[in-house]
């Protein structure tokens, strides 16, 4: 448990970095002043700031040089006369006095404008992500060439979406390692002589079947089948096979051996005899998979294609998901929340350190289209607001803005408290 504990905090603290880190770099890039990266979120344990160099950190030196010179002359009175010369020089030597690059503080310190504009770099209590306080972003500073709120439409939509553009970077990142090392790939009973690694997977089991009833589980590969009989059904791969001895079996006990993370273990289940339409006498999705490793020019274009898929994907099931709100009152598809991604992380794990890469690019594609959606006080609405100043000619008011963003964060917090108490009921 602690070490899912650990993954899920990864994670998420990968993804939300990640995002924040988006919106630094193109803050920066745009001359736009960022306060503060701060990694989790606050309480803030410290901070470092960088000290920007000034005259004061320059000594000025001046050494004197003794010069002897000695010059030998002749005169007709006399027959040799020695002339000594000494002539004192000065040199101003330029030395920099030793000075720190990073003023360190504890906890609730503030940021010293007395540094610059230097940004304030916190590491925080909770280990969720991160954020970025950029300056301007509330309205502040209008008059400032170092504000968000004084830069053009186009230049703040730039910075908006760079959190978006990251977890899209991120995802076909991910994706591509996946492919690079082998990322498990759903197959024809055909094609299995072809991968002599490949193994037959649950790929999910449906609600009130024997299935779920038994605990098996979206992830688990079927290693053997038995019966009462002694029949043993071993190396199985095809799903054709494992649907053969089952149909053989229905209204009998048989034993479904079966792997999970590093254990096998053996399941007791009962086949139904007449199933519900579509689900079978078990109730389990089933999958032929291999791992399937692709050359890295090919890696990242399959990369970037299946990232273009899921996010089309999720776009469609969002719009489903609003038109069945609309039409019927409820969502008609499993909504989850952190709880629910808990336990998908937990499963991940169990399978696998590749399923974990592919659970934090879906998780970094649903990060992207949810932000980029155009809700107050997530940054598609932001950018919704830059298209009302465009087609107005003029801003809309920061009160208005202020009071839109903060109500669509408490929306957004109810909605997340909804959302994870049906987690908990479902999950727990």
């Amino acid at each position: 448990m602690l070490l899912t504990i650990l993954i899920f905090i990864v994670i998420l603290g990968l993804l939300v970095f990640v995002h924040e880190l988006g919106h630094f770099l193109v803050a920066k890039r745009n001359g736009v002043r960022v306060d503060e990266f701060g990694f989790g979120f606050p309480p803030r344990i410290f901070g470092i700031q960088k000290i920007k160099k000034s005259k004061q950190e320059i000594a000025i030196v001046t050494e004197e040089h003794g010069i002897s010179l000695i010059s030998e002359t002749y005169s007709s009175k006399t027959d040799k006369e020695l002339i000594k010369m000494e002539i004192q020089e000065s040199q101003t030597i330029i030395k920099p006095l030793p000075f720190k690059k990073w003023r360190f503080f504890w906890r609730n310190g503030k940021r010293d404008e007395n540094f610059g504009e230097q940004t304030v770099y916190s590491i925080n209590a909770i280990p969720l992500g991160g954020f970025v306080k950029i300056y301007g972003e509330e309205g502040e500073g209008v008059n400032s060439s170092r504000s968000f709120a004084s830069k053009k439409a186009g230049q703040k939509a730039k910075i908006l979406f760079a959190g978006v553009t990251m977890n899209f970077i991120l995802a076909v990142f991910l994706f591509s390692l996946g492919n690079i090392i082998g990322l498990p790939t759903a197959i024809d009973d055909s094609q299995v002589d072809k991968y002599p690694g490949a193994k037959l997977q649950i790929v999910g089991t449906s609600r009130n079947s024997p299935a779920e009833a038994a605990g098996l589980r979206a992830g688990n590969f079927v290693i053997a089948l038995k019966n009462k009989e002694g029949k043993v059904l071993e190396g199985i791969k095809r799903t054709a096979e494992f649907q053969a001895f089952v149909d053989s079996e229905k209204g009998k006990e048989i034993i479904l051996v079966v792997e999970r993370g590093s254990s096998n273990i053996e399941v007791s289940v009962v086949p139904r005899t007449n199933p519900p339409q579509g689900q079978g006498p078990l109730g389990v999705e089933l999958a032929t998979v291999a791992n399937i490793s692709l050359p890295w020019y090919k890696a990242l274009w399959e990369g970037f294609l299946t990232t273009i898929n899921l996010i089309w994907l999720l776009l469609v099931v969002i719009f489903q998901v609003l038109k069945n709100l609309i039409i019927q009152g409820k969502a008609g598809v499993d909504i989850v929340g952190p709880v629910g991604i808990y336990t998908l992380t937990n499963q991940a794990a169990g399978m696998g350190f590749i399923y974990l890469l592919q659970l934090t690019a879906i998780l970094s594609i649903n990060l992207a289209v949810i932000n980029a959606f155009p809700f107050p006080a997530l940054d598609g609405g932001r950018v919704l607001f830059l298209m009302i100043e465009k087609i107005k000619g003029s801003p809309v008011s920061q009160k208005v803005q202020n009071l839109a963003h903060s109500i669509g964060f408490a929306l957004l917090i109810l909605l997340m408290i909804a959302i994870t108490y049906r987690d908990i009921v479902r999950f727990f």
